[in-house]
Parts: structure tokens; sequence; C-alpha cells
């Protein structure tokens, strides 16, 4: 058996594993209070009751106060010195690296994105076992940059059929409720020296449209930048989740419980509640659509729905997708295709029976009538 403390910023997470490393019990005690050194023998305590006595005790911590008042706590209780894990420890691991074209920027060359001289003489700070963040924070984003100009190079005319990157255009699409914003929010940021979005120029704290719309036009190239270092991301993740799965290495998410107020979404919900975006004629107008909308009764709503679902719409994308075509194609990346660059035709995807399951979910979460009544075709 062995006695484990997991000290993190928000808990202390005691367990005991057995000789498979299987949890035979835990339990955790708040590390962001003051507790007495007794409410961490208690805590010890309940974690060994019933079982077979530790022969030893392992402690890792990121709350460096807390390291030696829970090894005092274990010897206390356990009458073991406990191991701390640090920063400094000898792991006895090789972390010589036989194919370094599959870590790192190493991968960007690898796709012919970049060449090793666009990065090679690069000063990372320091060895491989130890990351860096502030140098790499300030010195990556010049490669990434290289990269997303030969990016460009490779990236087809969208609305054609060319072997790369197609995945491009799925991501793209299957991102659409988060990505947009983000890459504008980052564009804006940069513009603005990466400051807080409250410290921007009013109309485009505020989201006016017309401000936003030509920011859109003048920095393209910018938001798409981001938009590209997404997507390279989502390609590199992906590939590194399989490999782990394919090991048998499980990976837990850390999913913070709140919003940060310098993010892309508080900056897009900015406009939601700012006094002085949303005016009194707006709310008016709004208010009396809605109104409007519930005099009518719901039978006539569903029935006019369900006539509107039925029709053909008329085509008014630039790329040559049809109402036919979408209804009709069981192409799964052109049907990814036409539902991103084409949203007068996703009610005629919405009926398409090979319409895969992922994007039934993305255009019912669309709230759209008219692809609602589509969707209900399918019932």
């Amino acid at each position: 058996m062995l006695l484990t403390a997991d000290i993190g910023n928000t808990n202390i997470v005691l367990a005991l594993l057995d000789e498979k490393d299987r949890v035979v019990s835990q339990c955790r005690v708040p590390s962001g209070e003051t507790l007495p050194p007794e409410a961490y023998d208690d805590a010890i305590r309940r974690v060994l009751e019933g079982q077979a006595a530790p022969e030893g005790a392992v402690i890792g911590s990121v709350v460096p106060r807390l390291t030696a008042e829970t090894a005092d706590a274990i010897r206390r209780v356990a009458g073991l010195e406990a191991f701390v894990v640090e920063p400094t420890t000898p792991a006895g691991l090789d972390i010589a690296i036989e194919q370094p074209e599959t870590l790192g920027v190493d991968l960007l060359a690898a796709d012919g994105l970049l060449t090793k001289k666009d990065y090679a003489a690069i000063n990372w700070g320091g060895d491989a076992a130890h990351v860096d963040y502030g140098t790499l924070y300030e010195k990556r984003f010049a490669v990434l940059r290289k990269a997303y100009a030969n990016f460009l190079k490779k990236r087809p005319v969208p609305g054609y059929e060319t072997p790369y990157p197609d995945d491009w255009y799925r991501f793209c699409f299957l991102s659409s409720d988060w990505l947009p914003d983000y890459c504008l929010y980052m564009a804006i940021k940069e513009a603005n020296g990466m400051v807080d979005w409250q410290q921007w120029p009013r109309a485009l704290r505020v989201r006016e449209p017309e401000a936003l719309a030509e920011f859109k036009a003048e920095h393209a190239g910018e938001i798409e930048f981001w938009a590209f270092l997404q997507y390279e991301f989502d390609r590199q993740w992906r590939a590194l989740h399989a490999y782990a799965k394919e090991k048998g290495v499980a990976i837990m998410g850390d999913i913070p419980i709140y919003v940060a107020a310098d993010s892309a979404a508080d900056s897009a919900a900015a406009d939601q509640y700012s006094a002085d975006s949303y005016s009194a004629d707006q709310y008016s107008a709004d208010s009396y659509a809605a109104s409007a909308a519930q005099q009518q009764p719901a039978q006539d709503q569903y029935a006019a729905a369900q006539y509107a679902a039925q029709q053909e719409p008329q085509a008014t994308n630039p790329y040559g997708y049809t109402a036919q075509m979408a209804l009709e194609t069981t192409d799964q990346e052109l049907i990814a295709k036409i539902a991103q660059y084409a949203p007068e035709l996703r009610p005629c995807i919405a009926r398409n029976p090979s319409t895969y399951p992922a994007l039934v979910d993305w255009l019912a979460q669309l709230n759209d009538p008219a692809v609602n009544a589509a969707l209900a075709t399918r019932q």
C-alpha cells in the first residue's frame, strides 16, 4: 500500500493505492484555508481506516507552505517519512528524443510549413526538461507567423476541391460556435498592444457593428492567423490524444469553472449587458417582435415552419453550392463545407439523410426556425 498526497491550489487529495496503483480510499482537504494540524491528521486517519498499513508515502505539491504540514501529519499518523516530489527531483527518465520531428515546432516543419533554419538558431530558454514559458511567449509568434505565411501558399481557394487541407474546413465548421469570436478578439487585442479589452476604443469595446465590420475588413489576415494557430493546435492535440490512448494513458482535462474578465467570452458578451450599447429603441423593437410572434397561434407557426422546410431555398453563396447538391450529396466533406459557407442551404443539409450526427446536433443548436423545421422532417 502507498499513501499519496496531491497538494493543489484548491484541495489536498489524500489517497491510498494498492499494489496495482488502484485507489482504495481517498479524502479531500481544502488547501485554500488555514486549518489546524488536527484537520490533516483526521483526514489521513479516514483514508487509512480499515485498510492495511501503507509501506510508503509520496507527496506532490504546488503549494510549498502545505508540503511540510502534510509531511508532518503523515509522520504523526502513519509513522512514515514521505518522499516529496519536487521540480528538481531526479526522475530517472531518459529525455532523449529519438524522433525530434514528432515534437514541438518540428511538427510544422514536417508539414512543410517551416524549415529548420526558421527556428534552429533560436534560444528557447534552457534544456528540454524545463519549459521557459516567458521566453516561449516572446519568441514563438515570429516563427508561427512564418508557418502561417507558408500555409497560405498551400491553402486552396474556398469552395474548390484540393487534397490540402480539407481538414481546415472541417475544423472551421465544427468550431464555428466559438472560433470567429475568439479570433476577432485576439486580433483586436493584438492591434491594441495586448491590453485588456475594457481599454479598447469604445466602438470596438461595445462591439458596434460598423466598427467590427471595418476592423474585420482591414485585419482579415490577422484574424485568420489566430484561426490557423487553433487549427494546428487541434491537429497536434488529436494526434497526442490518439497516441496516449494507444499506449493506455488516460488524459484528464482541467476545466475552469469561471470565465476570465479579459477573455473572448467576456468581450463577446459585453454588448448584452453594456448600457451604452443597447438602446431603448432596440429594446422596444425586440419586444414588439417577440410579442407579435407570441400572438400567432402555435399551430400556425408550426404549419408555416413545416411548409418552409419543404421549400428549396434560393442559393446565394458564391461557391456554386446548390439546394439539390445540399439535399442529395453523400460526401461528408462537401456536406460540412456547404453548411459552413452556404448558411442559406442549411435547411437542405438538415433534410439530407446523409448528414452525419455531429452536424445534425450542431444545426439543432442554431435555433433557426427553418433549420428546426427541416430537422423535424428527419423524425
